[in-house]
């Protein structure tokens, strides 16, 4: 019996193959990419908070928020650096407000992870809290 036996796979084989992966990574893409999104939106959110404890731990030992900057949450040691895309804005009567600057995540994605966060199509998303 002489039978010749190729070693390796056919076209046939590697295209039906390449069909089974390219089948699931259209399925597995879209849902990575809203992890990926979701996850951006619990970064930011937590960043707020975490300024949000920093400024209210800082408030307690100083009476004068009217100048506060990230800076002097550093040189108290309750920031290690400051946090991108997120400004303070101190208005009277000791009202802060902590504002997020970039576009991505909206403020949808930011409200369903905590719907304290507010804004509109007009301004963005921030957190306003009074700390006395």
């Amino acid at each position: 019996m002489n039978k010749k036996w190729k070693e390796g796979f056919s076209l046939v084989e590697v295209i039906i193959v390449l069909g089974v992966i390219a089948v699931i990574a259209s399925i597995a893409i879209p849902s990575v990419s809203g992890l990926i999104e979701q996850a951006k939106a619990t970064k930011v959110v937590t960043n707020m908070r975490t300024l949000q404890s920093s400024i209210i731990q800082y408030s307690i030992y100083n009476d004068d928020l009217s100048s506060l900057t990230y800076q002097d949450l550093i040189d108290e040691g309750l920031l290690s650096a400051e946090i991108p895309d997120l400004i303070i804005t101190v208005s009277t009567l000791d009202r802060i407000t902590i504002s997020y600057t970039e576009d991505s995540p909206d403020l949808t994605k930011l409200q369903k992870i905590d719907s304290q966060i507010l804004g509109d199509d007009t301004t963005d998303p921030y957190i306003e809290f009074k700390v006395r």
